[in-house]
């Protein structure tokens, strides 16, 4: 049995971070919700995410501290954000207020890529 896949979500606000944590959560996904910079550099630094979801305004400099942990540690990331060009690095840039199903979508759409591929890499080398 594999282990869940873990979500990242790195969002000041907390109604839409709450949402986006259940509605991924519900998909059966682990999710962890980081409401400030230390929060998400403390996850980022312990747990090995699938992805994350990370709006770059959240506070002024998120982007700049957070992306690049993230490119470090290999971990691939959706910009949910009203405005700006998304960081390097970025899968997909989502522009707020598209709705939370949407980003949802884009989350699943991306972790079901990464559970395939492991699955392939998983199994037995015929000879």
């Amino acid at each position: 049995m594999s282990r869940p896949l873990s979500v990242l979500i790195v969002e000041a606000e907390p109604l839409l971070a709450g949402e986006l944590q259940s509605n991924i959560k519900e998909k059966g996904a682990v999710v962890v919700v980081a409401r400030s910079i230390a929060a998400a550099e403390s996850a980022i630094s312990v747990t090995n995410f699938d992805l994350c979801v990370l709006d770059p305004l959240a506070w002024d400099s998120s982007a700049h501290v957070v992306a690049p942990l993230l490119r470090l540690r290999k971990v691939p990331f959706i910009i949910y954000s009203m405005v700006g060009s998304p960081p390097a690095g970025a899968i997909a840039h989502i522009r707020k207020p598209r709705p939370s199903h949407v980003v949802v979508r884009a989350v699943l759409k991306n972790l079901a890529t990464q559970r395939a591929t492991v699955q392939e890499l998983s199994r037995p080398q015929s000879s």
